[in-house]
């Protein structure tokens, strides 16, 4: 079956490679894009030119939509890391120990049209792979890093050969280009082996026996699992997903075990929490096997919970576990900015860390501190991103790529200006005060067009974007700076230059006020009640953004605000904030 998928492979242009070749070194140039010939040419001249002293013959190939589709699950992103992952063990059966991968990130820098706080230097995706074992089947560890051939990555061949990941930085733009990832095959289990004999795609694609049982779609697909809605998700109730078929007897054997552990630990620390109760999920509720379907199995987690709350961590074992006083638990740790980090955790530590969820900070103090996982690949843990995220940062366009940056967001609410018009607020968001010139050289921001050529924006409109801003990532955008307050542009900013600035208003009460608390228990966000909006010179909305995102100054201190009350919301004409 190997020979089938490279025999395709090669019948589509992949080169293999060049053996015992005196005096000349080749790579491999793959192209994940749809670069244009003069973008490829330019390409492999540009690393050419960096690799002047050595005869280096560069191969591009620009494989086809039907050569990946036969690899691996086709996302919507063709330059996904699962397609990474599984070009570098194509490349590697026809014979490549490494190899270069152009993305859609290589062709914006190539075009000259790179997203804010995108870098204009060409990189591409460099990729090793390293046998771990002498096996036909060999297992493999497979490498990856960003590279722009310049300044120390003038050594391509020899970086290509021994660079290694590092531990990750908690700047997500980091990762790719300065720390370097682990791939893994998204169709396989976690902690199995990397294996270049067959990938889990064409194992599971062709044996046709996980059609029936719907597990298919969430082992090799990209939707969230749907769980019962018995789950519940508290901080009474420890949640651990079973990674093995077990029948009912062994179900409640596993149960006992962890329940007489958490009794135990309980009892030694003396703690006035109650006993935290072990809820097991069997593998018939889930049926997840792959990394991928772990994944998606976190996205599900999430869904049962209210739009802007989310839980870091889903438990699960591997296999049974009949250990009291040193039971591991497996603990998928997803922050939706850097890396899913599967690693062990015991269970003492989980319960004490669960305790804690839905805690405020102060009522957190008295407690121990979380576990903190490592963020370096290892034999007791892994690293991952969403199989289809490519390697580079991918957000909406109302984000930058690195959002350390002086950057507002900028929404559109006509597309009727003039192009002086929109050139002249253009200038005008960019233009720097003397605040800004004290702490920053650069104005940033990230242009969201409209697109509705019949009508304008409305306030209704405004609700819409600033609802979906909020909840993006279940408020988890950056992990720096608040995409908040946001800024629209409407016909009357091209005449006077103005911005409509807004931001959340957001219900105060203190935690005794139950009467509220019971009002907006079941609703998201529960206590945004709309947003404030008002007009506000266009040069002065970043310094509105860096006060108003950590809460320095007042809404009211920069425009005459104006309320928004939020549809739906079940607060309305009954509650008003604490003193």
């Amino acid at each position: 079956m190997v020979d089938q998928f490279l025999q395709f492979a090669i019948g589509n242009g992949l080169p293999l490679a060049e053996k015992n070749a005196k005096d000349t070194e080749h790579l491999l140039l793959v192209s994940l894009t749809d670069l244009e010939d003069v973008d490829e040419t330019s390409l492999v001249q540009h690393f050419q030119r960096f690799l002047q002293d050595k005869n280096v013959n560069i191969h591009p190939w620009q494989q086809s939509t039907e050569v990946l589709q036969s690899i691996t699950h086709q996302g919507q992103n063709r330059d996904s890391q699962a397609n990474l992952y599984a070009m570098a063990i194509l490349a590697h059966r026809a014979g490549w120990s490494s190899l270069i991968v152009a993305d859609d990130l290589t062709k914006r820098q190539l075009k000259g049209n790179c997203r804010v706080g995108e870098s204009p230097s060409i990189s591409v995706v460099m990729i090793s792979i390293r046998p771990c074992t002498a096996q036909e089947d060999h297992e493999v560890r497979v490498v990856a890093k960003r590279t722009t051939g310049e300044k120390d990555n003038t050594e391509l061949m020899e970086t290509l050969q021994d660079f290694e990941p590092q531990e990750v930085a908690s700047r997500n733009n980091e990762v790719f280009m300065n720390d370097g990832l682990v791939l893994h095959d998204a169709d396989r289990g976690v902690f199995t082996d990397d294996i270049v004999a067959k990938l889990g795609w064409e194992e599971y694609s062709n044996s046709g026996s996980t059609t029936k049982d719907g597990s298919w779609v969430i082992n090799h697909g990209a939707q969230p699992v749907a769980l019962p809605p018995w789950v519940r998700q508290d901080n009474r109730h420890l949640n651990i997903f079973l990674m093995f078929p077990t029948a009912e007897d062994e179900l409640a054997n596993i149960k006992s075990t962890l329940q007489s552990a958490a009794r135990n630990f309980t009892q030694e620390d003396g703690a006035e929490d109650p006993e935290m109760e072990i809820q097991l999920i069997s593998w018939e509720y889930h049926r997840v096997q792959s990394r991928r379907g772990f994944l998606n199995l976190w996205n599900g987690y999430q869904q049962q919970i209210l739009a802007n709350d989310y839980s870091s961590s889903v438990y699960f074992l591997l296999e049974p576990t009949r250990d009291t006083e040193n039971a591991l638990i497996g603990t998928l740790y997803y922050d939706m900015i850097g890396p899913a980090i599967v690693s062990w955790v015991s269970l003492k530590e989980v319960i004490s860390t669960a305790q804690s969820w839905g805690l405020s900070a102060k009522e957190c103090l008295d407690r121990p501190e979380p576990y903190i996982l490592e963020r370096r690949e290892s034999d007791v843990t892994e690293l991952m991103y969403r199989p289809e995220q490519p390697f580079y940062v991918e957000n909406p366009p109302w984000l930058p790529a690195d959002d350390c940056i002086y950057w507002v967001p900028v929404f559109y609410l006509t597309s009727k200006l003039t192009r002086e018009q929109d050139q002249a607020i253009r200038a005008e968001l960019h233009t720097m005060n003397q605040i800004d010139s004290e702490y920053w050289d650069r104005k940033h921001c990230c242009f969201v067009p409209w697109k509705d050529d019949q009508r304008d924006g409305t306030l209704e409109d405004m609700w819409d974007v600033f609802w979906d801003v909020y909840t993006y990532k279940r408020g988890r955008a950056t992990a720096v700076t608040s995409p908040l307050p946001m800024f629209f542009i409407d016909q009357q900013s091209g005449h006077d230059l103005t911005v409509i600035a807004v931001d959340s208003d957001t219900l105060y009460t203190r935690k005794s006020n139950t009467a509220a608390a019971e009002i907006l228990k079941d609703t998201p966000a529960r206590k945004v009640r709309g947003f404030f909006h008002g007009r506000l010179s266009g040069r002065d909305a970043h310094i509105a953004h860096a006060n108003l995102s950590i809460a320095n100054l007042n809404f009211d201190e920069f425009t005459e605000p104006n309320q928004f009350p939020r549809p739906g919301w079940p607060g309305h004409g009954i509650l008003e904030d604490d003193d």
